[in-house]
């Protein structure tokens, strides 16, 4: 029995999901009649963070707004998304459990790898801290047994440098690289 975990962050890790995110907001903002300031249609990356610190009049209710547009938009455009097919066929062929960790919407993290036909045995939203990759190791060890060897893969070096405090095996993932 495989006793190895593997923890792979989906967004910039397994997919390709930047430019799509991008411009999901965007477009979102737009549709809803808001100017979308400079320096977030150049920003590769953009969160919901950054649109309420670039766009600090937004009440809440059109973040709300702009983010329940925003998913529809990329799940519509889910088609666009790239894979990162050599990953994926590494994790696949381990036998290990595999979790798919995710800072976006459990929804989008889903309709994702049901889109690409990607098997996993669990998928958390969160992983920040320390205290909150250790519980859910735990959670996950309840449910599959004990894990010699818990492996994270991720495209954030912050997201890494926890997984390492935990003691866990680190692989950072560039898309594309």
């Amino acid at each position: 029995m495989n006793n190895t975990l593997i923890l792979c962050d989906l967004d910039g890790t397994l997919i390709d999901s930047d430019k799509l995110n991008s411009y999901s907001y965007i477009s979102a903002m737009e549709q809803l009649g808001f100017d979308v300031p400079l320096e977030l249609k150049d920003n590769k990356r953009i969160t919901e963070k950054e649109i309420r610190n670039c766009m600090s009049s937004l009440s809440e209710e059109d973040v709300l707004y702009i983010k329940k547009l925003k998913l529809n938009i990329f799940l519509e455009n889910i088609n666009m998304l790239r894979l990162n097919l050599k990953l994926l066929d590494e994790i696949t062929k381990s036998g290990a459990t595999i979790c798919i960790c995710t800072s976006s919407k459990i929804e989008r993290a889903v309709s994702e790898c049901k889109f690409f036909d990607i098997n996993y045995d669990a998928i958390i939203s969160s992983k920040k801290t320390k205290a909150e990759l250790e519980r859910i190791v735990n959670e996950l060890a309840e449910k599959f047994g004990n894990f010699e060897r818990i492996i994270c893969y991720d495209d954030d070096e912050d997201v890494l440098n926890v997984a390492t405090d935990c003691e866990f095996e680190t692989i950072l993932v560039k898309f594309g690289i």
